[in-house]
């Protein structure tokens, strides 16, 4: 969540060639979860040569899956250097059925260890947003029972599409406040002359609403798609081993 809310503010800045340029290597080591927000720094007066230097970067980045297409062709355009990214993208979201059939032929040569999955759970950085056991953030939904309800192909489709499955009372919003700060958390309590801030903590805040400038859905899903690929295999087994065990 920090870092979702790190890149949030750097995407809110208005920021000079150098600071864009300079923005272009964090770029290329971002994750999922906050890859999306970081691109908001490159607005309409990015200058080719800087946008050359980001779709560099983001060939490789490692949540370079978690972008949208349709996003990636309205920042880059028709720009060459981008045109490998934008196909990746575009084949990696009409391949949804192969690429679960892909994961669950995947799976099936490793014999899933739940006791390993809890690392897994952590790699992938699902412990960020999800409660399970008593442990982990609350942003997201409990998955204390998950494995009583989900099929493994239905855990598979959550874990490398969850917008298939998305929670809409768990979406994360951005709060910036008059003051300039801003706050990122699932929004708990919704009252007139309040509003209720969970973050991934845990911690409720509440804000006063005469504080409150704006408010408006995060850029980014917590749980973005293409959290798989940080996971080899014989992990991505584990881990679905260990959700199926949550009962």
């Amino acid at each position: 969540a920090q870092r979702i809310l790190a890149a949030t503010i750097v995407g809110r800045i208005d920021l000079d060639d150098a600071q864009q340029k300079a923005c272009t290597e964090l770029a290329a080591v971002a994750g999922p979860l906050e890859i999306g927000a970081l691109l908001d720094a490159f607005g309409a007066d990015a200058t080719p040569a800087t946008l050359d230097r980001l779709a560099d970067s983001l060939a490789t980045a490692p949540g370079r899956f978690s972008l949208e297409s349709a996003s990636v062709k309205t920042l880059f355009g028709d720009l060459p250097t981008a045109q490998p990214l934008i196909e990746e993208l575009e084949a990696a979201e009409t391949g949804r059925g192969q690429r679960l059939d892909e994961l669950a032929a995947a799976i099936a040569g490793h014999q899933g260890d739940a006791e390993r999955g809890k690392a897994a759970f952590t790699k992938a950085t699902c412990a960020v947003c999800h409660k399970a056991k008593g442990e982990g953030g609350v942003i997201g939904p409990e998955l204390t029972t998950i494995g009583a309800i989900r099929s493994e192909r239905d855990l598979l489709e959550a874990i490398a599409f969850p917008s298939a499955t998305y929670a809409r009372e768990y979406e994360p919003f951005v709060v910036t406040l008059k003051d300039g700060s801003v706050k990122l958390g699932r929004i708990g309590e919704d009252a007139e002359e309040s509003l209720e801030l969970i973050d991934a903590q845990g911690v409720a805040t509440r804000i006063p609403a005469a504080q409150i400038a704006s408010r408006e859905m995060a850029p980014v899903s917590l749980m973005p798609p293409g959290l798989e690929r940080m996971l080899g295999d014989a992990e991505l087994a584990d881990l679905v081993a260990y959700l199926r065990s949550l009962k």
